[in-house]
Order: structure tokens, then C-alpha cells, then sequence
């Protein structure tokens, strides 16, 4: 899901929350709002947090009207018709953002290049090859069975966790320029790299006489080392 795309849908959500916890007159128990509360910032902090946030916070919206009744009289006080008014505007943004989005940025065109990369090592080994991949590919290639460098799950990476090495530092660091890239490259003996148009090693590799490109493509480049023979 796109990060803007998916903060706009969360603050909606995140919105209704406040307004219905601001309406209600009741007394609201301080774990359900600590719950709301600390889920909504782990969401802010990372999108990929959006899941806690919309399973957690119906426990305190369940509580919260647990002992509600439906009403078929429409209350129209000041404060009921601004709040209605609040929720057809945020519901009539996020509808049009949906309709911009599905019609400017839905664009098959990565997704492809990274398939056919995956079809041009899929003649290799799997169990020989050796992946570099950025942080964003990792995740599909390990699904194709390729054993990668690093992955979208950022955690596993710390040292702190994996109690080996600190992989996501490294990553950074590399991408950063901070640490040579041929330091990298040498220590994990890479058979193929998997480099992305925002990777520095998209424009490192093409002078880099070790590696031969075997695939190119507007998103991607796929290099294999010229000492590898894993057919």
C-alpha cells in the first residue's frame, strides 16, 4: 500500500475515534485509551503498524458503546451536526484520493521487472545463489526461494535481536557510501545482485569489472559474478 495512500486512511480512522471518544459522555477506562492511543503512534511511526492499530483499537470502540442503543431520531444540536459534517468530509477526501490514486499511480510496470528478474535466476541453483537485494525486494525474492541480503523486516536485522551481526546498520551505512560497497560485496561473496534504481550500487556496478550485467530494465538491474558458474 502507498504510505500516503495508507496515513490518509488511518488518520480517517484515527479521526472517528477521537470524535466518538470527544461525544461520548461516559467514563472512559485509561487502558482503553492507553491501547488506542500507543497503537495510533505505532502506526505513525510505521505504517506497516496499521494492522495493531485497526485490530486493537475495536476493543475500546466495542467497550465504548457496549451499552449504546440505536437511535431512529436524528439529533440535529449544534454539536451532532458538526461532527456529521466532519466525518462527509473526511469520508468525501479519502473517496477522491481513492479515485486519484486508482487512476494516476497504479503502474504494473515495477512489479513486472521484478518478475522477470526472478525468472532470469529461477535457471540458477537456488540453494548456490547468492542474492544481494535491497531492503524492498528482499521480501519477494525469499518468497521465489532465493535466500537474500536483507528483507522488509527491519527487526530481524538489529543485533540486538538477531544476536549475530547488525545487518541493518550495514545496509545503511552501504547505501550511505559511509562504508565501501566492495567490503560488502567481498565478505558475503554475492553470485547475483538484485540493484534497484534508488541502490547505489545501480551506478557503482556498471564500472565495477567483477560483475557482468544479465538483465536491465527501467526499475532494475540484475548483475552476476563473473567467477560464478551455477548453471
Amino acid at each position: 500500500i502507498n504510505s500516503v495512500f495508507g496515513k490518509i486512511i488511518y488518520l480517517t480512522i484515527f479521526m472517528v475515534f477521537f470524535l466518538v471518544f470527544s461525544y461520548k459522555k461516559n467514563t472512559y477506562r485509561l487502558r482503553y485509551y492507553l491501547l488506542t492511543m500507543s497503537t495510533a503512534y505505532m502506526t505513525f511511526s510505521a505504517l506497516r503498524s496499521f494492522c495493531f492499530f485497526a485490530v486493537c483499537a475495536v476493543i475500546p470502540l466495542s467497550y465504548l458503546l457496549k451499552d449504546s442503543k440505536m437511535e431512529l431520531e436524528v439529533k440535529n444540536d449544534k454539536k451532532s451536526i458538526r461532527i456529521r459534517k466532519v466525518l462527509i468530509f473526511l469520508i468525501a477526501v479519502v473517496t477522491a484520493f481513492i479515485i486519484i490514486y486508482a487512476n494516476t499511480h497504479i503502474d504494473n510496470e515495477k512489479q513486472s521487472d521484478l518478475i522477470k528478474c526472478t525468472e532470469r535466476l529461477e535457471k540458477y541453483d537456488k540453494n548456490k545463489v547468492i542474492l544481494y537485494t535491497g531492503f524492498d525486494e528482499g521480501g519477494y525474492m525469499e518468497f521465489n526461494g532465493f535466500k537474500t541480503y536483507i528483507d522488509p523486516r527491519a527487526e530481524v536485522f538489529f543485533k540486538s535481536n538477531n544476536r549475530k551481526s547488525d545487518i541493518m546498520k550495514e545496509y545503511i551505512q552501504l547505501q550511505s557510501g559511509v562504508i565501501y560497497y566492495k567490503d560488502v560485496l567481498k565478505e558475503y561473496n554475492f553470485t547475483h545482485l538484485l540493484v534497484a534504481k534508488n541502490d547505489i550500487l545501480y551506478t557503482y556496478l556498471d564500472y565495477d569489472k567483477e560483475y557482468q550485467l544479465i538483465y536491465s530494465s527501467n526499475y532494475y538491474k540484475l548483475y552476476q559474478h563473473i567467477n560464478s558458474n551455477l548453471e
